[in-house]
């Protein structure tokens, strides 16, 4: 019995067709139960993290949110196109006082860890990385006592970013050796976004 030609031709065509959709099919169930990107909680550092303009946009209206609660005139902030993953760790008497100051920075997927006591900063910092440390100040503040301060933070991470953050409506307090002093919000985002450049 011999075989047409076309027949044999439909028959390839129809179950390349088949297997084709089979495959797609298959590829879209995969993709749809697939989780996600997965990374070691271990290899966070190594993460970069895009910084597309709907970021750059909210990220912005956070320090503007800040400057304005503060009183302050309103300052541009240049970010980069992505930053590494990071930890801040803030201490502060007031920790609702940095409320958009914390989300300008989360937005851009930094975390910040939040305390108000001295030797929980201490603690944290000896059991996790991070790249910053700020410390609310005021004008009023004690400086050997922030330096005191600072300066075991060093003791723990020598490499570590030192921030003073100066209170709304505080003059600048008397220099901290090896502290950073900022007042404006945008200056605080973009220290910490500088330190975490890819390639820094």
């Amino acid at each position: 019995m011999e075989i047409d030609p076309g027949l044999a031709i439909l028959i390839v065509a129809v179950t390349g067709v088949v297997v084709v959709l089979g495959l797609l099919v298959a590829v879209i169930v995969w993709i749809r139960r697939s989780p996600g990107t997965t990374i070691s909680a271990g290899h966070l550092g190594e993460l970069i993290i895009m910084i597309d303009s709907q970021t750059q946009e909210n990220t912005a209206s956070h320090v503007v949110e800040a400057s304005t609660a503060r009183r302050q005139r309103r300052t541009a902030l240049p970010l980069p196109s992505s930053v590494r993953f990071g930890r801040v760790l803030w201490i502060d008497d007031n920790p609702d006082g940095s409320v958009r100051e914390s989300m300008a920075l989360e937005t851009l997927g930094i975390s910040v860890t939040k305390t108000m006591h001295p030797d929980i900063a201490l603690s944290y910092l000896s059991g996790l990385d991070y790249v910053a440390v700020i410390a609310g100040v005021r004008e009023d503040s004690n400086p050997e006592a922030v330096g005191a301060f600072f300066e075991a933070v060093r003791k723990i991470r020598p490499a570590i970013i030192s921030l003073g953050y100066l209170a709304a409506g505080s003059s600048f307090p008397p220099q901290i050796a090896g502290v950073t002093i900022v007042g404006d919000p945008a200056d605080l985002v973009s220290a910490v976004v500088t330190e975490l450049a890819p390639g820094t």
